[in-house]
């Protein structure tokens, strides 16, 4: 791969490739066509652009074509390809690996380096005689490479990945939506995280590209994915899901607040365990990416009898500048609840509000919890007047 390792694809390297292409293409693509296949995913944008042309060699050698030919025009997705040739590349390939060559091809269209970009679009649309068609025939081979890619460590990978499906929804929309949604809420059941985790990613982009019209007509499908994401047994998952909500805020408002969390906060009332630390752990998440919508519709809910300091306590360590408004409330809520309990339990309890209290890092913070604790240090129940004294 060194001699491919070129800066431009017509070096020697490139040129050794094109003429195995040349030699080779009719009797020994199985051993070659991976090769090419996984080069449009390696990490090196050289190594993307060579396999990207040698790719092109192969699919012109197959249709007999010379893909010399100028594809300028005023559409990115024209296209000169015809239906006989589109015959001949799925009687030589296979429909199986028609589909994954030209689902790579696809999403080397929106490579981050503009060679590989103009090269993939330039073979798409000799090969090719209709994109829509196309991308819908290989919809499910394309979105499980999307999701392999938005799940990656490599920047460049999630980058083109991101960048594909939100082409494609931005693309087709109401055509490509229905199918695209079913295959990512079904991917949130696979036993790989990273799957899991591309799947939010997925559905962030979507949330992206869409419009509010578009989203209700697939709250349906949408919101319980979205919901499950954000408990998900993994962390990166739930760190993923909260970036999702936020999308979807960013779409719907306020009514993201009562579909999403009011049903998390719900669950917290039944949930033990590592169960309900996930979901605390979700709920920080979506605080840390839109603290200061959620807590003012948080707080409420979790000051309300029995309190659920520890929950409280967890999105205060999350919550910055955004607490200042809330810590009155906070504050006189977690020392009722103490109050509320038997001893043992509120020496427990005790040290999630004690967290709460050195989460205010702030001198203005500092002020407005120390009036609140000085008004309650003055209480007649000596209960309130003890848990005062442990918080100060």
């Amino acid at each position: 791969s060194s001699g491919i390792n070129a800066e431009c694809p017509l070096r020697p390297g490139y040129k050794a490739g094109q003429k195995i292409v040349q030699i080779y293409a009719d009797c020994a693509i199985n051993l070659f066509l991976p090769r090419l296949e996984n080069g449009l995913f390696n990490d090196n944008h050289r190594i993307r652009l060579a396999s990207c042309c040698l790719l092109g060699d192969l699919l012109y050698k197959i249709m007999g074509v010379s893909g010399k030919q100028s594809t300028v025009s005023a559409d990115e997705d024209d296209n000169f390809g015809t239906d006989e040739t589109k015959k001949i590349i799925i009687e030589v390939l296979g429909k199986e690996r028609r589909n994954r060559v030209f689902s790579g091809l696809y999403m080397a269209r929106s490579d981050v380096a503009l060679q590989v970009r103009q090269a993939a679009l330039h073979i798409w649309k000799i090969v090719v005689s209709n994109t829509p068609k196309t991308l819908k025939e290989i919809l499910p081979v394309l979105i499980e490479m999307i999701l392999s890619c938005l799940a990656s460590e490599v920047y460049d990978k999630r980058s083109v990945a991101s960048r594909t499906l939100g082409d494609l929804v931005k693309k087709l929309g109401d055509r490509i939506l229905p199918e695209v949604i079913p295959i990512l809420e079904k991917s949130l059941s696979a036993e790989d995280f990273t799957q899991r985790q591309g799947v939010c990613l997925g559905l962030s982009e979507i949330l992206s590209a869409t419009s509010k019209d578009q989203v209700d007509v697939y709250s349906a499908s949408l919101l319980p994915a979205i919901r499950k994401a954000l408990v998900d047994t993994h962390a990166e998952v739930r760190s993923s899901a909260a970036s999702t909500f936020a999308a979807l805020h960013n779409v719907l408002g306020s009514r993201a607040l009562d579909e999403i969390l009011s049903p998390l906060l719900k669950m917290m009332e039944t949930l033990e365990g590592e169960e309900a630390d996930n979901l605390i752990d979700a709920l920080k998440e979506i605080m840390t990416a839109k603290s200061r919508v959620v807590l003012p519709y948080m707080v409420p809910k979790l000051v309300q009898k029995p309190v659920n300091i520890a929950a409280l306590a967890s999105l205060s360590s999350v919550a910055n500048d955004a607490l200042h408004d809330h810590i009155d409330l906070i504050i006189r809520s977690v020392v009722q609840g103490l109050c509320d309990l038997e001893d043992k339990e509120a020496m427990i309890e005790l040290e999630h509000g004690k967290a709460i209290v050195t989460s205010i890092r702030d001198e203005n913070g500092h002020s407005k919890m120390l009036d609140t604790l000085e008004s309650l240090a003055t209480s007649e129940d000596p209960k309130t007047r003890r848990y005062c004294a442990y918080l100060l």
